[in-house]
């Protein structure tokens, strides 16, 4: 190392020299390390929405000061919501998947515009989908309760006593209502389906009532709850509407059906842009053994 070298080594000025050109390189470093300042745009259409949302809210327009802050916020909110991107803090939070998933059948809904139906076309759906329209019978009765809690064994045995009072009296000369014990059950109901029936009083209880005459009280039936004895006041077949009485029910449901399709055919056309891939889940165990092409 010749003298000259040593020397300069020695100097203090040196040292400066060498430090000062290395913070100058790590400075640049870092200053080109950093990412293009991203733009928020707000436009004259997000301070009225903000600001609608605002009175909307309050009942009153906000002020110079509160616009300022709503605007603080949003750029706020928007700076934070871009960060929160880039961390990837959206994936895997099965909230925020499923409301993504949301707004994106909704916007696509939205795409999706249908022309009106004619009439043969409703005409058409209504007469493919009979089950789907069709009434179902309704049977519309009285009843007198006698409760198996309160009543025990001797439940049935009142029920049949009472149904002797009953009969001996046909022309309703008996306060029914009178009779019985007191329940959360009416004493009458119009017009029920079976379905709705079977919920109340059990399947065995709609049973029996099916079997009844109209017009006259029947012998003891039990039910979840007890014993009753039953009169059938009429009952409707069940029955397929005429058109012209859900013309509008059919229209709706045209519409979400042929919705339903629009974007079934939408997501078929991504699905073609992407490869799926199965890790550790053998093929054969999912239903019907669908290869991942199929999923």
């Amino acid at each position: 190392m010749s003298s000259l070298l040593r020397s300069m080594l020695r100097e203090p000025l040196f040292h400066f020299i060498v430090a000062g050109a290395l913070l100058f390189v790590f400075a640049q470093w870092l200053g080109g390390s950093r990412e293009e300042p991203q733009v928020v745009t707000v436009d004259r259409s997000d301070l009225e929405r903000l600001t609608e949302q605002w009175e909307a809210q309050y009942g009153l327009p906000p002020t110079p000061e509160q616009t300022s802050a709503i605007l603080r916020n949003h750029i706020r909110d928007e700076i934070l919501y871009r960060e929160a991107l880039k961390l990837g803090l959206d994936r895997d939070d099965v909230i925020v998947r499923r409301r993504l998933v949301q707004k994106f059948r909704f916007v696509t809904e939205g795409l999706s515009e249908l022309a009106e139906p004619s009439e043969d076309e409703l005409r058409q759906f209504y007469r493919s989908r009979p089950e789907q329209y069709a009434k179902p019978a309704e049977t519309s009765f009285q009843h007198v309760y006698f409760s198996s809690e309160q009543r025990g064994e001797n439940a049935r045995r009142d029920a049949e006593a009472a149904l002797q009072e009953l009969k001996s009296s046909p022309d309703d000369g008996v306060d029914w209502r009178g009779l019985g014990d007191p329940s959360i059950l009416q004493r009458e109901y119009g017009r029920r389906p079976e379905r709705e029936l079977t919920e109340l009083f059990g399947t065995q209880f709609v049973e029996k009532l099916s079997e009844i005459e109209p017009g006259t009280w029947s012998e003891p039936i039990a039910s979840l709850y007890g014993w009753h004895v039953v009169r059938v006041r009429d009952r409707t077949p069940g029955r397929l509407p005429e058109f012209s009485t859900i013309r509008g029910e059919v229209e709706a449901d045209w519409l979400t059906q042929r919705r339903k399709e629009a974007n079934e055919s939408l997501y078929r056309t991504l699905r073609e842009n992407y490869e799926i891939e199965l890790l550790d889940i053998p093929e054969p165990d999912l239903p019907g053994g669908a290869p991942a092409g199929d999923l």
